[in-house]
């Protein structure tokens, strides 16, 4: 990713609010769309791209019904 996305990323409202979700321990893309007023789509878009900034990692996969 480049420095500008990635600078663009950082001052991103719902990236931000990620980014304190997941500082002390994992949480799941649900939790932290309720918690931080993230709408779902928002939440798994913006958690997509601070994977690909290497700002988060998926620690793992929970498939649901």
């Amino acid at each position: 990713m480049r420095e500008k996305a990635i600078s663009r990323l950082l001052t991103d409202d719902y990236a931000e609010r990620i980014l304190v979700a997941t500082y002390f321990y994992p949480r799941s893309v649900q939790e932290i769309s309720d918690k931080y007023d993230i709408p779902i789509a928002a939440c798994y878009r913006k958690m997509h791209d601070l994977e690909d900034a290497g700002l988060v990692e998926v620690e793992k996969f929970v498939t649901t019904s």
